[in-house]
Formats: structure tokens, C-alpha cells, sequence
């Protein structure tokens, strides 16, 4: 059945259209679940990937299942592995047998669930929304790659990779730039607040699914799921995810 929604997408989108939610169609999950096998990490941590992801499957109605047993050798389904160990948060991207790692979360549990859902947004298929080719001129400034060795403790290849380059590969889904999108990084944050280089970016809230997120995702695996539907849903999402942060600011 995503099969073929997925080839009606296709047929509607324009060929020449450059903006994104995912580059590559075939990165796209064709499966009603999807296994996490977790091989390390304290209860709470993978107490809190399996509370925040829920977000994700609420708009794409994939079941995510957690396990901490090994995969099986006859598994036929695709299946993401997930490790605490590492000194970085990554993922590989899309329908894989692939590995989601978490080496580097904040003491913060706000931000601990704004990675949680990034990297999850990887695993889904999708990309960075500050690296689009239409993204605006201020994100082009090459003082952010040195402001980003400097916070991020990263080296120049890293910045380069995950915030200044630009992708120029064409796409099936054509969407506006959001800077509220979980998968565009809190570039004050990336940069430190301090920087000079912040005075022309705007600010932005990526701490959450921003309802573009939640409109492409459904889309591409929930499309049951009516524009109205999804605006009710999203206001309840901003309620609770308000009550989250301020009790999170409270403690």
C-alpha cells in the first residue's frame, strides 16, 4: 500500500523540484514496523528513545518496536541497530539496515529529545533542512564553520559536512525552507549564542516536530491523516510539548 501511494507522490510533484524532505525515494520505508535493537545504554536512556520517538510514529504510523536481543540471521525485514557508545549523535539515513548513535547527549532532557527525534528523523529518510540548495544567503557564511570548531569542539571536515555544505540533488517532494524544522540546526546553538555570526540569523524553534515535519511525514507514510486531523493534533503536540519544557526548566 506505500508502494503505491509512493508512486502517486511521484507522479504529482514536479521533476524540477529542488527543495525537500527526502532526496531519495528509495530510502523510504516500506514496512508497517519497524525492530530497534538497542546494544548498550542504561534503562533511562532507552526509556527516553522509546517515550520521545513515539512522536514520530504518531505521524507516520509505523510501529516502532524496541528490543535488546540480538537480530535475528533470518531476519527479512529491515532493522535499525541503536548504541550509546561513540562520540558523536548520527545516523545513517533511510530504509537500511542501518545504526542510529547517541555518543553525545546533553545533560539537558530537552535537548536529549530534540536529538532523540533528529536522528530519528534520519532514520526516516530525511536530510538537513539548513543544507538545502535554497536555503537563505545568512546560512552561507563561512565564519559559521569557524564558529562551529570553536563551540562544537568539531573539526573543520565536521563543519563543513553537517552545516555549511550545500546539497544540490534533486527530489521527489517539494516543500518551503523551515527553520523550525527538527532536521535545520539551532544554528545559535551550533555557533554559541556569543557569536558574531549570530546577529543576522533569526530565531528559531527546533526543539519539537514543527507541523511542516508532521505534514511531509504523513504524506509519505500516514496519508489517512487529513489536514485538519493534523492541525488539531499539532496544537495538542505545542500544549504538551510546552508543559515538557517548562517542567524540564523547573527541575
Amino acid at each position: 500500500m506505500r508502494t503505491t501511494f509512493l508512486v502517486i507522490v511521484l507522479l504529482l510533484m514536479r521533476n524540477d523540484a529542488w527543495s525537500f524532505v527526502v532526496y531519495d525515494d528509495s530510502k523510504i520505508w516500506n514496512q508497517d514496523s519497524i525492530t530497534f535493537y538497542f546494544l548498550d545504554g542504561t534503562s533511562q536512556q532507552k526509556n527516553e528513545v522509546k517515550r520521545f520517538s513515539q512522536l514520530w510514529q504518531r505521524y507516520t504510523g509505523i510501529k516502532f518496536n524496541f528490543t535488546n536481543k540480538k537480530p535475528s540471521f533470518f531476519n527479512f525485514k529491515k532493522f535499525y541497530k541503536i548504541s550509546f557508545k561513540g562520540k558523536n549523535n548520527e545516523s545513517t539515513n533511510g530504509a537500511i539496515n542501518g545504526l542510529i548513535q547517541f555518543g553525545n547527549l546533553s545533560d539537558n532532557i530537552i535537548f536529549r529529545k530534540t536529538t532523540i527525534l533528529h536522528e530519528f528523523g534520519h532514520m526516516l529518510g530525511l536530510a538537513h533542512e539548513h543544507q538545502r540548495q535554497d536555503r537563505p544567503n545568512y546560512l552561507d557564511n563561512k565564519q559559521l564553520v569557524t564558529a562551529c570548531m570553536k563551540n562544537q569542539q568539531q573539526s573543520r571536515a565536521w563543519c563543513n559536512e553537517n552545516l555549511f555544505k550545500k546539497f544540490y540533488k534533486k527530489v521527489f517532494i517539494q516543500s518551503e525552507y523551515d527553520p523550525n524544522s527538527i532536521m535545520h540546526y539551532d544554528i545559535s546553538n551550533i555557533t554559541s549564542k556569543d557569536s558574531e555570526t549570530n546577529s543576522n540569523i533569526p530565531e528559531s524553534l527546533n526543539n519539537s516536530l514543527s507541523f511542516t515535519d508532521k505534514f511531509y511525514i504523513a504524506m509519505l507514510y500516514n496519508p489517512k491523516l487529513d489536514k485538519k486531523t493534523l492541525k488539531k493534533m499539532h496544537k495538542q503536540d505545542i500544549r504538551e510539548q510546552q508543559q515538557f519544557e517548562a517542567k524540564a526548566n523547573a527541575e
